[in-house]
């Protein structure tokens, strides 16, 4: 684990931390976010749970030794919330200005005097400040180990997304590769891209596609998430896929059983494929494969400090999984998925279509629009042969083209790219349907269920270790 700590807050959280701070008149104003800390690699995330707005005159008062403080009830009541969640506790101010903010001598004062009390009476979990000016943001965290660190960032997760940083950064990038690119996102935003973590959980038509994009605008790093390995079907979708990946001509229909058998069995694996392809348009991408399930434990844990994830694979396993990381981590995501309906027979063609959906923290996730199926989930616990026992005669293998694929995986990395850079000049979430045979676009707003039991009010929103994912496999 590095010394880096940043703070992420969920959209709707700082929307109302916004208007509280910055309500017009100019004053200064208070608040407490209360925070679950996640620690990686990477550095550590605090992950915002609850705002409390600090009422001005009654819970933020002038103060004797600063300008104005946090009165000692509103203090005590959400240090109580805190303690008895396990979370950390970061009070909240606002100075002038717009993009540049920091801590004055009083504020450090305060800190120095009040947070190793703070952390006693909290049990040992983080206590903190920020400070807000309009579009920067400023961090003093104190850990019950002794470490004190800055906060390098607040992330608002939501689209697009915002890193509020003490002052704007200066960065110089002059990689050739990406000239084209500087020109419209500057040489700020491809090092955002080059410091970016993205995991691409399925790398069939659409995640194989999607894994060349990402490669070539730069993302720093892939997690490439896929268990299966590939079929002579998946030769026409697959993205830098060969014959012999497929172990042709021994898996041909002329060959003998015996040997197809084994040729499906030794054939190469989607995420090694993925490597190479990611390796080939990016020779510096780091490459992290996990040839499982992500419901697998290790896998889901490993995606825990990414940046952004996608979405490609249909299973219901993978659906609940990445539906529960992008809420308990704050890890915002795209679903992409492309649908081909044809009629009774097999051979007429109704409707094809391709959906990208947001996937971001709070009200509004796959479980409450009803896109994750629990009979689904069940018929997935079962062993592959009471799958194939149920299914026999039934079961009819998905159509699936590649232009269709590329459509989706197109419009989804350019979301992406958008939101993460802030290019998209205000919030949209609605799910893109593209019909292509009729050329019609659709704009979907997702359902809302407060009592959802995934990102309700008492679900996993910013819960991080606290609540156990939803894996299926050790």
């Amino acid at each position: 684990m590095t010394g880096v700590c940043e703070i992420f807050l969920p959209d709707s959280v700082y929307r109302r931390l916004e208007e509280h701070l910055f309500p017009g008149d100019g004053m200064e104003h208070g608040a407490v976010v209360a925070v679950s800390a996640v620690s990686t690699s990477r550095g550590i995330r605090l992950l915002g749970q609850r705002l409390f707005c600090a009422r001005d005159g009654i819970d933020y008062v002038p103060g004797e030794r600063s300008h104005r403080r946090l009165e000692a009830a509103f203090v005590a009541q959400c240090l109580d919330y805190c303690r008895a969640n396990g979370l950390g506790y970061v009070a909240i101010h606002n100075h002038g200005g717009s993009d540049r903010v920091a801590f004055s001598a009083t504020d450090l004062a305060s800190h120095e005097r009040g947070y190793p009390t703070l952390l006693t009476l909290n049990d040992g979990a983080p206590v903190g400040a920020l400070v807000f000016a309009r579009k920067a943001a400023a961090g003093d965290i104190w850990f019950a180990d002794g470490r004190r660190l800055p906060t390098r960032s607040v992330r608002v997760i939501g689209s697009p997304l915002q890193h509020l940083t003490p002052e704007p950064p200066t960065v110089q990038f002059s990689d050739p590769r990406f000239h084209r690119q500087l020109l419209m996102f500057s040489e700020l935003g491809q090092a955002r891209l080059q410091n970016c973590r993205v995991a691409i959980v399925g790398l069939g038509g659409v995640g194989s596609i999607l894994v060349e994009l990402l490669a070539r605008l730069g993302v720093g790093t892939l997690l490439l998430v896929d268990p299966d390995r590939l079929t002579v079907s998946n030769l026409s979708r697959v993205i830098g896929a060969t014959r012999w990946d497929a172990r042709w001509p021994f898996c041909a229909s002329r060959a003998p059983r015996w040997l197809q058998t084994i040729a499906m069995r030794l054939s190469a694996q989607k995420t090694g494929i993925a490597a190479r392809v990611a390796r080939r348009a990016n020779p510096s991408v780091e490459v992290v494969q996990f040839a499982a399930n992500i419901a697998s434990r290790g896998v889901s844990q490993a995606c825990r400090d990414c940046d952004f994830m996608f979405l490609a694979a249909d299973s219901m396993q993978a659906r609940l999984t990445v539906n529960a990381l992008v809420q308990q981590y704050l890890i915002p995501g795209l679903q992409v998925g492309s649908k081909i309906v044809t009629g009774d027979d097999g051979h007429r063609l109704e409707d094809a279509y391709s959906v990208v959906r947001w996937l971001l923290p709070g009200p509004g996730c796959l479980w409450c629009n009803g896109l994750v199926s629990p009979q689904r989930l069940a018929w997935e616990a079962k062993t592959e042969r009471e799958q194939r026992d149920q299914e026999y005669g039934v079961a009819v293998p998905n159509p699936s083209v590649v232009t269709l694929n590329a459509l989706g995986a197109a419009h989804a990395a350019s979301r992406f790219m958008h939101a993460y850079l802030g290019l998209a000049n205000a919030s949209h979430v609605a799910d893109l349907r593209v019909h292509p045979i009729t050329g019609e676009i659709c704009h979907d707003l997702p359902r809302h269920d407060l009592h959802c039991p995934e990102c309700g009010v008492d679900g996993r929103l910013a819960r991080g270790d606290a609540f156990d994912l939803p894996t299926f496999i050790t």
